[in-house]
């Protein structure tokens, strides 16, 4: 939070609070809401361009759900978000998510997904 304060980064500020006041939520209708509020929420994993396709984003995505389950939080449900729409058809077509609607955030809007955990 300091740094972002001390870096002038308004727009990341913002949107945490757009976050924490669950204004992001909004496009989302209740039954979903309480999926989100008891799931593992996982983000913000990335492959390099140049490894796409090759079954690295499959393979990085169930064995960080396999380390989290057995050694940290057991879930029933998990959750991500997707800013474009090759990721979204990643989530789906590859890891069998189901598309449960939209969050808002500054300047973007991003697909909202839901995975039952088996």
């Amino acid at each position: 939070l300091f740094y972002l304060i001390k870096k002038i980064k308004f727009f990341q500020l913002i949107n945490i609070l757009i976050s924490i006041i669950k204004l992001d939520l909004i496009l989302l209708d209740k039954k979903h809401k309480d999926s989100i509020k008891n799931s593992l929420n996982l983000n913000l994993l990335a492959i390099n361009k140049e490894y796409q396709s090759k079954g690295i984003g499959k393979s990085l995505f169930e064995k960080s759900i396999q380390i989290i389950y057995q050694n940290y939080f057991k879930f029933n449900s998990i959750t991500c978000e997707s800013p474009t729409l090759d990721v979204s058809n990643f989530y789906k077509k590859k890891l069998d998510f189901k598309l449960i609607g939209k969050k808002i955030r500054l300047f973007n809007i991003f697909f909202v997904f839901l995975k039952q955990h088996m």
